[in-house]
């Protein structure tokens, strides 16, 4: 491959992008040109030139004309697509490559610069089409999933010949582009590749559980426990003990249901709830064995993948903190309100703070009727807050008290729900951070929510 190892070459391949018109009169837009400059920019380099590129766009280029490229590229795949009717085989991706590899340097690029948002990079034409012809996106994944297999990527997946096929590219490397209905749809195509190739390796696809009702955590705590990692996102079959009936995914249901409302009940000690957003978080002062928390974890990535709904109220900070985010104050004020908007007002406060709120690096609070005090740095106890270190302040207590204070109950509960959902299909949701939000635009379950979580490892 012919390599661009200077900056000045670079820009000879960038000039492309001005030169040629990209519109006629009437907006339609020139094919040609457009194969013509996306082929000059990807092909003429190697992964250095490439890097170039990037810094190129990330450094040289007027926001104007980068969402001016950018525009221009989006709208041919959407023309495009729209073109495509039911000659399903020109919606390969390799019909694509060399514009959405164009379109993956202008991406690299505007993450330093945010000139667009990153659901700007939902490509409609390309969602719709596979919203429209589910066997497309069938294909893709189908690809994606053997490429996986191919390079031992498939967590679990023993060693195993493939017929050798050339490597090829699929939508699902730029995850970017697909919209979190798509994204879900591939979750659901996962699920049914990983328990065919289970069948395919002599495993058994489907996992079964027998509970007694009256001993139900239990029961499923021993039992999840001895259930192999790489069978954990197999189909779930859950039988009553002592009750009749064939799981057909009723019995199921119920079994999640029973499961969670016990393990969340405030009552049961392992989760506290906020009195103004009924949003529940860890119990730093709970006595449960972490082995609960971790169940709680596994219970939601089982739900995932049996596509079954619960209704979980978890402030969207724990959703992002298995994203690797930290928290900050406004994670905290929207986990708990009170405490948030009274630190916010603190940091916020035009006078004295330390005579006015008399407060040093420490916090009290009440355990069992009794006052249990924690210093948030050393010798804490007899340092006042002032004007001057107030943010050192606010930003420890929120540390403590998303974080250090619920750590031992937050590792494990993690634990549990990566044991089921990892690896590259929940890499997927890597920019879906308004979970919540898009929960509602998109309609979809909390479990399908959960799922965006995993990206940013």
């Amino acid at each position: 491959m012919p390599r661009c190892s200077h900056v000045k070459d670079v820009v000879h391949v960038i000039v492309g992008l001005y030169m040629p018109p990209f519109y006629t009169e009437d907006t339609v837009i020139y094919e040609r040109d457009f194969n013509l400059f996306a082929k000059k920019l990807i092909a003429q380099t190697d992964e250095n030139a490439k890097k170039e590129l990037i810094h190129f766009f990330s450094y040289h280029v007027k926001e104007e004309h980068f969402r001016k490229l950018f525009t221009s590229l989006f709208m041919y795949i959407t023309v495009r697509m729209a073109d495509i009717g039911n000659e399903i085989r020109m919606a390969d991706f390799d019909k694509f490559r060399h514009v959405i590899e164009a379109i993956d340097i202008l991406h690299t690029a505007n993450e330093k610069l945010n000139y667009i948002h990153w659901e700007e990079f939902y490509q409609d034409g390309l969602n719709q089409l596979l919203a429209e012809h589910d066997r497309v996106l069938i294909r893709d994944h189908h690809t994606w999933f053997r490429n996986r297999v191919a390079k031992g990527e498939l967590q679990g997946a023993p060693p195993i010949n493939m017929d050798p096929l050339p490597y090829k590219v699929s939508y699902c490397e730029f995850p970017y582009l697909l919209n979190p209905g798509s994204k879900a749809r591939l979750l659901e195509l996962e699920v049914r590749e990983m328990q065919a190739f289970n069948r395919a390796i002599n495993r058994s696809p489907i996992i079964v559980i027998r509970v007694r009702r009256d001993h139900i955590v239990e029961d499923a705590l021993n039992q999840v426990r001895s259930i192999r990692k790489e069978e954990l996102t197999n189909a779930l079959r859950v039988h009553f003990i002592g009750e009749e009936g064939v799981d057909e995914g009723g019995v199921r249901k119920e079994f999640f249901l029973l499961l969670t409302r016990q393990l969340l009940d405030p009552g049961y000690g392992m989760f506290v709830e906020d009195a103004f957003t009924h949003n529940l978080f860890f119990n730093p002062d709970s006595y449960e064995n972490p082995i609960q928390f971790e169940l709680v974890g596994i219970l939601l990535g089982l739900a995932i993948y049996n596509s079954v709904i619960l209704d979980v109220n978890f402030p969207k900070v724990l959703y992002l903190m298995l994203l690797g985010h930290k928290p900050t104050l406004e994670d905290l004020k929207e986990a708990n309100p009170g405490l948030g908007n009274g630190l916010e007002k603190l940091l916020e406060f035009d006078g004295d703070v330390e005579t006015t709120f008399c407060r040093n690096f420490e916090i009290t609070y009440e355990v069992f009727g009794e006052n249990k005090t924690i210093e948030l740095k050393e010798n804490g106890s007899n340092i006042p807050v002032t004007n001057g270190n107030r943010q050192e302040y606010v930003d420890l207590y929120v540390d403590y008290h998303l974080v250090k204070s619920v750590k031992q109950q937050y590792d494990a509960f993690a634990k549990g729900f990566h044991d089921v959902c990892h690896g590259e299909p929940l890499r997927l949701f890597r920019y879906e951070y308004n979970i919540i939000q898009h929960s509602l635009r998109y309609r979809l379950s909390i479990t399908i929510v959960l799922s965006y979580l995993l990206f940013a490892k």
